[in-house]
């Protein structure tokens, strides 16, 4: 897959810039796929990952189906939301005030994350473009 080619080169530049192309490479997807709550599939799902409360973000189905188990209980049923990638970052953003640190994209081998400050940043970059 393209994007989990990309991670890879990311992981071996360690550089911001390759984060942010990253990040910039999913914005250009036309959706995004948001782990929802297993308990409560009308709600998002936060995970607390060392302290630190996360969404989980996915740029495919296949990426969702192959690493949701790592983030949710092995039986727990896998629930998702397809949102316009357009919309999604705006959205996501919006749930600083829920105490969300960030998110984590492909969580799996192949994932990133990214704070939701450093998302913000990005996105007050492009509209000032």
């Amino acid at each position: 897959m393209k994007f989990n080619v990309l991670v890879e080169k990311a992981k071996k530049s360690e550089s911001e810039t390759a984060i942010i192309d990253l990040v910039t490479e999913v914005k250009l997807l036309h959706e995004v796929f948001i782990l929802m709550n297993p308990q409560d599939s009308d709600t998002v799902y936060f995970g607390e990952l060392e302290g630190t409360v996360w969404m989980f973000v996915y740029t495919s189905l296949e990426q969702l189906r192959q690493s949701a188990r790592l983030v949710l209980e092995e039986d727990a049923p896998v629930y998702y939301v397809t949102i316009p990638t357009d919309a999604a970052f705006s959205w996501i953003a919006e749930h600083e005030e829920s105490g969300v640190y960030g998110i984590r994209i492909n969580q799996g081998p192949y994932g990133f994350w990214v704070s939701l400050d450093d998302l913000k940043d990005n996105n007050s970059e492009e509209s000032q473009k």
